[in-house]
């Protein structure tokens, strides 16, 4: 299953609040945050702005260099501006700025034959490239919207640039010698792109009120710019120059027809066009010195409709159903390394057929929530990352394949003070189609990148009044997930191993609610995984690990 998290700030609605967190952790994180809301000019202007600053220390060390790796500095500003002296008209312009500054990527270098961990801990690593990382990113967003009557009409205009930087080894550092370190394969890079979009929205009830309708079109257009620059086995190659324009334009219509009180058809349908170009260079081969320049034109366009209905059964069962096409837009592969044919080959859009029935259900007076879903998701041209070694990754279009499974979840109130709660997925992928030039066929055995075959989770939280009106609140959560690749090559390091990780927090909140205390820690089990491993110059892999037991302390105040 994919789904995606929706972020949603803080309207600026004139209401004056503010609130200040300060927040001290493991590897001596200190995390500084602030916000408020108030009136410009009351009932017609308000705004709402918000800052945070993160600075962590490394929690990998570097036994190259004697030094600590993943040190981390983040600042980030949002503010707000919304004119609210109408009922007909709203207008919101919001702004968001953040600077990111890291020592970069560091990678545990690991045997891809046996899987032994060159460096001996799971947490300390050995490459003397000098990683670092940068992004800094600017957007922007005007909202307006318009009452008509009889409809309603919004503008969407965003802006977004972004400036990001990095330098890291992809061997992991190989030991050549007694405490003697060289980086086998360094790579630097240096980018930039803005992106600028605009979508118009009109929205309504029609029908005497039982069709809830939105039509709409959507533009995007984006520059990005990028210079990869690789040392590999001490050869220097011919950087890789990319520069990539994007433009895409689509037209939508959805609509719910409420047959009666209880039963309502949606339907949808969306046409997309995408017009990509991609102009630059590459190394012609190996250590060759020669570049090979690379100016193409592509473009796709795709229909993706959707149907369904919904049926509330009674006032506690919802039940519903649905068929819908779903599309991923097609792209170019700029880390091939001295790959002309691959850099000159894009890779094509991926479309998926996602059948689902589910349920939503009450019980017991409310206090059980349970929603359950059977799925069939039918993957064509399927993208996956894809390793092509020495140093070379890139977008596969593999073949088809069928993805399907079930999923519940609950939310169980057993008494006012306890909350429990748990999520379960089953799921499983059954290849219909292989591409046999792709590595998912050379290599790999048939199994989807990033796909778990059950996860599962658990938890609760319980809060206990205290004398004088003050709350404690105390809970945490058990979570699981079975192995899954994170390549298509399906190779042992790339097997992430069973996770199970557990999670817990402690808090205070005085009796006037102005003011909270949060004791929190996450993985206390130390739980040892591979988010991602990469075989680039066999034998020589490398594995990005998760974190080991962090803690964090937190104290909040709210000043509404």
């Amino acid at each position: 299953m994919t789904g995606a998290i929706k972020i949603v700030t803080r309207e600026a609605d004139g209401e004056q609040w503010g609130k200040i967190g300060v927040g001290y952790g493991s590897f001596n994180e200190l995390t500084v945050r602030a916000g408020g809301g108030f009136a410009i000019i009351d009932d017609v202007l308000a705004a709402t702005v918000s800052a945070q600053y993160r600075d962590r220390e490394g929690w990998l060390y570097n036994r190259a260099i004697d030094d600590r790796r993943g040190e981390r500095e983040v600042k980030s500003f949002r503010g707000k501006l919304s004119y609210i002296g109408s009922d007909s008209f709203k207008a919101t312009l919001s702004a968001y700025y953040s600077d990111d500054v890291n020592d970069g990527l560091t990678a545990v270098a690991t045997n891809s034959d046996t899987l032994q961990i060159q460096t001996g801990d799971w947490h300390t690593v050995q490459s003397p490239s000098p990683s670092a990382g940068l992004t800094e990113q600017f957007a922007t967003t005007l909202d307006l919207q318009w009452d008509l009557g009889w409809s309603t009409l919004r503008s969407i205009t965003s802006y977004i640039d972004i400036d990001d930087e990095f330098r890291f080894d992809l061997s992991g550092g190989v030991e050549v010698a007694p405490d003697t370190f060289v980086a086998l394969i360094d790579r630097s890079s240096v980018a930039s792109s803005w992106q600028v979009s605009q979508e118009f929205q009109l929205s309504g009830l029609g029908l005497e009120d039982r069709l809830d309708y939105i039509l709409g079109a959507y533009f995007f257009k984006e520059q990005s710019d990028q210079q990869i620059d690789d040392v590999i086995f001490f050869v220097p190659l011919v950087p890789t120059i990319i520069d990539q324009q994007s433009e895409s334009v689509a037209f939508f219509a959805h609509g719910n027809y409420a047959l009666s009180d209880r039963l309502s058809l949606n339907a949808g349908l969306r046409w997309t066009r995408d017009d990509k170009s991609l102009q630059g260079q590459i190394d012609s081969f190996f250590g060759s010195g020669i570049p090979a320049p690379v100016d193409r034109d592509d473009d796709w366009s795709v229909w993706t409709p959707r149907i369904g209905v919904d049926y509330q059964l009674d006032d506690a069962t919802f039940l519903y159903g649905s068929i819908s096409r779903g599309y991923r837009a097609g792209g170019y592969n700029g880390l091939t390394v001295a790959n002309p044919v691959s850099f000159n080959t894009p890779f094509d859009p991926e479309t998926v057929w996602a059948y689902e029935v589910g349920a939503k259900m009450e019980f017991f007076d409310r206090r059980l929530r349970l929603n359950s879903a059977l799925f069939i998701n039918e993957f064509d041209d399927i993208q996956q990352s894809s390793t092509l070694g020495g140093g070379a990754t890139a977008i596969q279009n593999v073949g088809s394949v069928n993805v399907y499974g079930f999923e519940t979840e609950f939310t169980w109130l057993p008494s006012d003070r306890l909350e429990i709660f748990g999520h379960l997925t089953l799921q499983n992928e059954s290849y219909q189609k292989l591409d046999p030039g792709s590595v998912a066929a050379t290599q790999g055995q048939g199994r989807l990148s990033h796909l778990s075959d059950e996860q599962v989770q658990v938890g609760a939280n319980y809060e206990v009044p205290l004398p004088g009106g003050a709350l404690l609140a105390l809970g945490g959560n058990f979570s699981h997930r079975s192995p899954y690749f994170s390549d298509a090559s399906n190779q042992p390091i790339n097997n992430s191993g069973t996770i199970n990780l557990l999670d817990a927090y402690l808090a205070y909140t005085a009796a006037s609610g102005d003011w909270k205390v949060t004791l929190s820690g996450r993985n206390l089990t130390d739980e040892e995984y591979t988010k991602i491993g990469l075989v680039l110059a066999q034998p020589n892999g490398i594995r990005f690990v998760n974190e080991p037991p962090t803690w964090q302390l937190q104290f909040e105040m709210n000043f509404d």
